[in-house]
């Protein structure tokens, strides 16, 4: 059984990145949505106090809220519960998914196996095999194999 390449390099570090910044943007945002609990108070000292923490935070969203009218919406909880949506599904077909669990390494190591390819994203393997989606055979019986 053959791999295919699903991700480039390119699409790996954007998901480093993406990932990296996620988390700076949590460490930097929680203790000041949550400025009352303690650990909020220890973080902020670790970063260097409030102002170093908002300058970390606003550099890591790229922009502060107050200019973009679309920062001030995701803080809303609107924003919120549609973020947990996204992040809850994402999850589970990542990673808590039976079809990949414990863990799909291909947003790290760029490669699928075809048999997972076909079945999941048949219209991608048939372009990158340059071959109509209509010749594509249909994918075997049973879950994928996670690669």
């Amino acid at each position: 059984m053959s791999d295919i390449v699903r991700f480039s390099v390119r699409q790996r570090a954007e998901h480093l990145f993406v990932m990296v910044l996620f988390t700076v943007l949590v460490i930097t945002g929680m203790p000041q949505k949550y400025f009352e609990a303690e650990l909020s108070a220890r973080v902020v000292h670790a970063l260097g106090g409030v102002a170093s923490t908002r300058l970390l935070h606003r550099a890591a969203g790229l922009a502060p809220g107050q200019l973009i009218p679309a920062a001030r919406v995701a803080h809303s909880q609107e924003g919120l519960m549609a973020f947990l949506v996204v992040i809850v599904w994402h999850v589970y077909n990542a990673l808590l998914s039976p079809d990949v669990f414990p863990f799909d390494s291909s947003i790290f190591t760029g490669r699928i196996s075809r048999d997972r390819m076909l079945e999941e994203h048949p219209l991608e393997l048939a372009r990158i095999e340059g071959r109509p989606a209509d010749e594509m055979p249909e994918p075997a019986e049973g879950p994928p194999k996670a690669a």
